[in-house]
């Protein structure tokens, strides 16, 4: 998948760390409040700069299963769930492969 090496470079290059079960996954993170997240099927890892852990499970064509510290939501491809203080797009859902953008959600937002 193409997507997969600019992730996997940024990774590479920023330190950042990722924990999945034989699963490919990264994150990188711009700002201290905005980050992107990739895994090829279940993962779960913990978001330094942001101060969570997210998880995503349950890949479907459609959305996808996201936790983020213990609470779980379900967020379709192209919409935006508050889980927590963090608002979650799901930006590419397959079953292989899942693409987020996470951003600290700002009271009132």
């Amino acid at each position: 998948m193409r997507a997969r090496l600019p992730v996997l470079l940024l990774l590479a290059l920023a330190g950042a760390g990722a924990v999945g079960c034989g699963t490919e996954s990264a994150y990188a993170c711009h700002g201290g409040s905005v980050c992107t997240l990739e895994a090829d099927g279940d993962a779960e890892m913990r978001v330094d700069e942001l101060g969570v852990t997210v998880g995503v499970s349950d890949l479907q064509p459609g959305d996808v299963a996201v936790t983020v510290d213990g609470m779980r939501a379900r967020v379709a491809r192209g919409d935006t769930a508050r889980i927590g203080g963090l608002r979650v797009t799901a930006t590419v859902t397959g079953r292989d492969h899942v693409a987020l953008r996470i951003v600290r959600a700002v009271a009132g937002g």
